[in-house]
């Protein structure tokens, strides 16, 4: 049985989507993205236990956004997260924890 959760995520500047990414550990992997690329939010579009389905989706998210670049930007029913808010949150649950 697995019981690791892997997350697609989406790196957003200024209302443009920069990267796209599958992880197994979202908070480490947001953390070392921040020092090496530029961005202001972000938000996790999937989350499965299956790494293939996780891939998977990952492939086909790259296709609809190089095909509709403003999907994720102009979708309201995508979650972002304010890069500086994220980590507030997740300091404060850390020091609580």
């Amino acid at each position: 049985m697995n019981n690791i959760e892997y997350s697609v995520y989406f790196l957003i500047k200024d209302n443009v989507v920069i990267y796209i990414g599958c992880t197994k550990n979202i908070k480490n992997r947001i953390a070392s993205h921040r020092c090496n690329k530029e961005f202001d939010s972000f938000c996790i579009v999937y989350k499965s236990t299956s790494k293939y389905s996780s891939y998977r989706y990952e492939r086909m998210i790259t296709i609809i956004t190089s095909l509709f670049p403003n999907f994720v930007t102009t979708n309201k029913t995508v979650k972002r997260w304010n890069l500086n808010n994220y980590f507030e949150k997740v300091s404060v649950k850390q020091k609580k924890g």
